[in-house]
């Protein structure tokens, strides 16, 4: 984001605008109104970099079934439910601990920590 709003364009987002077709300038403009995100994880390699967000190509991401060990097909369409609602607590209830889960959001209720991973936000 601060590289983007620097006015500066990134390999990763060269690398997205390849896979989506799009010039690097555009994708940076997209990351610098906040209207697109790079998903970037410290302790996991992507095979592929992509840019998520307005205007490009559509991303699912499904885990039909093995969100916790009673999960099922009926949880997972209530998850999807929850998170259309935008519906933060029934989200948090469905997940593998919802204890642990809950403490992560409250740890940032000032938008600079990282609900998954604790760790501050860049």
């Amino acid at each position: 984001l601060e590289i983007a709003r620097m006015g500066k364009v990134s390999p990763e987002m060269e690398e997205a605008a390849v896979a989506e077709g799009v010039s690097a300038e555009k994708i940076r403009e997209l990351i610098a109104s906040g209207r697109t995100v790079i998903p970037k994880n410290k302790g996991r390699q992507f095979e592929q970099i992509m840019a998520i967000g307005e205007g490009l190509q559509t991303k699912v991401n499904a885990n039909i079934g093995t969100s916790r060990p009673c999960s099922g097909i009926e949880s997972d369409r209530q998850i999807s439910i929850y998170r259309q609602d935008l519906n933060w607590d029934g989200m948090l209830s469905e997940a593998i601990d919802p204890d642990w889960a809950r403490e992560r959001v409250s740890l940032s209720t000032n938008g600079e920590t990282c609900t998954m991973c604790g760790e501050a936000l860049a």
